[in-house]
Formats: structure tokens, sequence, C-alpha cells
């Protein structure tokens, strides 16, 4: 590349945003990999794995309520005001249906909790704990993510993460100091979210005008629609992901839970860090493909193949270190039993950024009805397969489901998304 060719380069706005978005997403997830590298072995150490296990089984639980009040706003949302975002008047618009809808959804989410509450003998004897996680719904559904990337502000999203996070961290540290305790995680967690989501509502106000609204039926209806179809692949995503943890808590001891919960972790920390790398470029490659399809194309393949290399260099990496990461993060001698769920587990590095990456594909490419009859065979195949799994091989048994699951969601969506590439 020539002088004047990369002066041109460094003009461009466009790339220029995309920099700036892959750094602030980068340091994001720089947050959201050190944080539970803090927390995990902290939280484990002095709730013992046992009660680390009630707490992981209650928010895998409340998990799920997030995820209703999202809505698959990430995407849709986000794509919708990144195409209208020199329209403050329409941005107005498609923030006022989407906060609507989840404050419908929050209402909703917690009459459901109710009734969990009510039925289920394990959420009825810990329902201080659950009412208090669920202050981190409010908080979620409060805060705009789909808001910032799609105005490409992503710094917004860091800088507010970062207040979350440290009031949680340091929190927990001062406090935290036995299993009784378990209670004030939950309520930290839930401080954390829900002044992050009051700050955010209130940097929109002041930075663009924009404040919420009653809007109109016929625009809550649009969003509706628009979101269906991301709103039911990503429930059924959950329910082979999340919901892993939700059935070996129902059907098998808390310790167990604690012990695959933690080598769940560990993968999905590492399997993480190419999340802000897809977020940053979600938005850029939205625009691209409408631009030209064939450059789309070659870049995400480019992208898939970086993927690769780095996800291989990670895999090797785990089961180099295994003993000494868990060692780290257990403080004792870890079993045979985590070693070898580790060892299962670490291959899903390898698929995990796939799922990811071909998910934004095909919503940009207006296959979101084809990316919900994808992830729906593995949703089924996991509410068929995880409880006999479980109770035949227990938590080893789940995590060969969900590396069967993690590959087979990765080479269908890939199959799919590049059809049209070749």
């Amino acid at each position: 590349m020539n002088l004047n060719a990369l002066k041109q380069f460094s003009k461009n706005s466009s790339v220029k945003r995309v920099i700036s978005n892959f750094i602030s997403l980068s340091l994001l997830q720089g947050i959201n990999y050190i944080a539970p590298l803090i927390l995990l072995p902290y939280l484990v150490r002095v709730l013992g794995i046992e009660t680390y296990g009630l707490w992981a089984f209650a928010y895998a639980s409340i998990s799920y309520f997030v995820l209703l009040t999202d809505y698959g706003f990430e995407f849709t949302a986000t794509k919708n005001i990144s195409i209208n975002r020199e329209n403050i008047e329409k941005v107005q618009e498609i923030f006022n249906a989407t906060l609507a809808i989840k404050f419908i959804f929050l209402s909703l989410s917690l009459i459901i909790l109710t009734f969990l509450i009510i039925s289920i003998d394990k959420f009825a004897k810990n329902y201080i704990l659950f009412y208090l996680l669920f202050g981190y719904v409010i908080g979620q559904a409060l805060f705009p993510v789909w808001f910032f990337q799609g105005m490409e502000k992503m710094q917004y999203i860091t800088i507010l993460n970062v207040i979350a996070k440290s009031i949680f961290i340091v929190m927990i540290f001062l406090f935290v100091k036995s299993p009784e305790d378990i209670y004030l995680v939950a309520l930290f967690n839930s401080l954390g979210f829900l002044s992050a989501g009051a700050i955010a509502q209130y940097i929109i106000k002041k930075e663009y005008g924009i404040s919420f609204k009653i809007p109109k039926l016929k625009n809550i209806k649009r969003e509706l629609k628009d979101g269906w179809y991301v709103f039911t692949t990503r429930i059924t995503v959950n329910i082979y992901t999340t919901s892993s943890i939700i059935f070996l808590g129902l059907l098998a001891t808390d310790t167990i839970v604690g012990y695959y919960s933690i080598a769940e972790k560990l993968i999905i920390a590492i399997g993480g860090i190419f999340v802000p790398l897809l977020q940053a470029l979600y938005p850029h490659f939205a625009k691209l493909y409408e631009e030209s399809k064939q450059k789309f194309f070659k870049a995400n393949i480019k992208l898939s193949l970086v993927i690769f290399i780095f996800a291989l260099i990670f895999v090797t990496f785990v089961n180099i270190f295994d003993r000494e990461i868990l060692l780290f993060i257990t403080g004792k001698e870890p079993s045979k039993y985590l070693l070898h769920l580790i060892h299962i587990l670490s291959f899903v590095i390898l698929v995990f950024p796939y799922g990811g990456q071909f998910t934004r594909m095909l919503i940009t490419m207006n296959k979101s009805k084809l990316l919900n009859k994808i992830v729906f065979i593995g949703a089924v195949i996991n509410i068929i397969a995880a409880p006999i799994l479980i109770k035949l091989y227990s938590a080893v048994g789940l995590a060969y489901l969900t590396l069967f699951l993690g590959f087979y969601i990765a080479v269908v969506k890939g199959y799919f998304t590049y059809k049209e590439a070749f």
C-alpha cells in the first residue's frame, strides 16, 4: 500500500468508525474477560463449589428473562438505527417502540418468575435470591446496547459496562465472605446493571435529545414483527446453551452444577474474545452487503479464516495448561472430573465464534427465518437429549452434547451462509 493510499485509508470515516468501535469493544471484552477471571476464583473459594452451583443455576434461569426483554434488538434495532442514524426523528421512533416492548416484556418476566417460585420447589426455597437477581433484568432492559451500536458509539457501551462491573466486583470483595452471602452477590450484580442502565438513559437524552415517549401502536407492531425471527432464534439458541445449567440444576446436585459451570464459564470467556470484533464489524458489514454482496462475502471469508487460526491456538493453550488454569480458579488441585469436562468443552472454542459470525451474516442477508429453523432443530435435540444424558452420564454427558450441538450449528449455519458466495 503506497503513502497516498494509506492516507486515504486513514481518512475514510467508515474505517475510522470500525477501528474506534473495535477498540472500544475490545476493551469491553477485555473487561468481560478479566472480570470472571477475578470473580470466578474468589466466588468459588468463598461460596464453595455447592453454593456456587446454586448461584450458576439462578443466574442461568434469570438470563432467560434478559433474553425475553432483549427480544433480539441487539440485531434488529441495531440494524434499523444504523440505517437511519442520520434521521433523528426515525431514530426516536425506533427508540420509543423498542423501549416500550422491553417494558412490556419486563412486566411479563416478573409474572413468570413469580409463577415459577410458586410452582417449583427449588425456586421457592431460594425466592429471595431470584427476586434480588431480577434487578439485573431491569438494568439490562434500561441499558440500550442496540442504540449505541446502531449509532456506532460503542465507547458508551464500554464505559457503562465498566461502571456496572466495577460496582459489582468492588462490592463482592468488600462484603461477600461466606456461602451465606450469596444474596449479596445477587444484590450487587443487580445494582451494577441498574446504575449503568440509568446512566445510559441520561446520556441518550443529553447527547441526542431523545427520551422515552409512548409510541404509536403501529410502530410497536413493526418492531415486534421485525425482531420475531431473531427473538425465536435466540430463545432456541439458549435452549441448548443456558438451559444446560438449568437441566443440570434440576436433575443433579449443586456441586455437579458448580463443576460444569466453572468449565463452561472458562470456555465462554475464551471464546468471547472474538465478540468485540464481530460486534464492531456488524454495522459495517450490514452496509457493505447493500453496496456489494461480493465484497461482503469476501470480507467474511477472510474473517472466518482468521477466527479459525486463533481459535485453534486457544484450544491448544487450554489443553496444555488445564491444571494450572483450574488450580488458579479453585485454589486447589483440580479433580479428574473437572479436568475431563474442560478437555471436552475446550473444543467448543473452535466453533463458538462462528455462531455469532454466521448469525449476523444470515440476519444481514434477510434470512432470519432460515436461521430460526437451524437453531430450532438444535434446541429440539437438546431438550430431548439433555435430560437423558444427564441422567445417564451427569455433567460429562451434557458436555459431549454441548460440543456436538456447537459443531452442528456452526457447520449448518456456515453452509447456508456461504452457499450464495460460491
